[in-house]
């Protein structure tokens, strides 16, 4: 019988699974392990080249990614686009007819700068209804629940403890 089989369940095939004492004791230390069970296999020199390749393009790549990051952005290397744009006022508002020239520049924004438009917050929309209260129908109450009403209200508490 396999007692392993339980622990060994849902595991992946060929995961070691620790399952008696045997398990436990050290390659180096067992009496039944071959030589060529406690030979390690070593990678050949070209896996370990290229592994150690990739590794150092990974690692380049995720430097660099925080180099750049780190860097600012817009100050410095960036030159100021200019452009000139003739402007003649015209229409019934009674402008003085002279042509201008208007020099047009892109400025940075300053990061710190509080915002210009407040942000309106919008109303919620209608809530769900409400959930149905399911009752019987109502009913015409009878002479004699009347009457016991009645007589249950008349009697006083203190009377009805005595």
């Amino acid at each position: 019988m396999r007692f392993d089989a339980i622990a060994k369940q849902g595991h992946r095939d060929g995961r070691l699974v620790q399952t008696s004492f045997k398990d436990l004791v050290p390659l180096a230390h067992r009496a039944d392990t071959t030589e060529a069970q406690l030979a390690m296999q070593r990678p050949s020199e070209e896996e370990v080249m290229s592994t150690a390749e990739k590794t150092r393009l990974a690692l380049e790549k995720l430097t660099s990614a925080k180099i750049k990051a780190a860097n600012p952005k817009h100050i410095g290397n960036q030159t100021a686009t200019e452009a000139y744009v003739r402007y003649t006022p015209g229409g019934v508002g009674g402008g003085d007819g002279k042509q201008r020239i208007i020099k047009m520049v892109d400025v940075v924004q300053d990061p710190l700068e509080p915002p210009k438009f407040k942000a309106k917050k919008v109303p919620r929309g209608p809530p769900s209804p409400p959930a149905p209260i399911l009752r019987s129908p109502p009913r015409k109450v009878t002479a004699q629940e009347q009457r016991d009403w009645v007589r249950s209200s008349l009697t006083s508490p203190r009377q009805r403890c005595r």
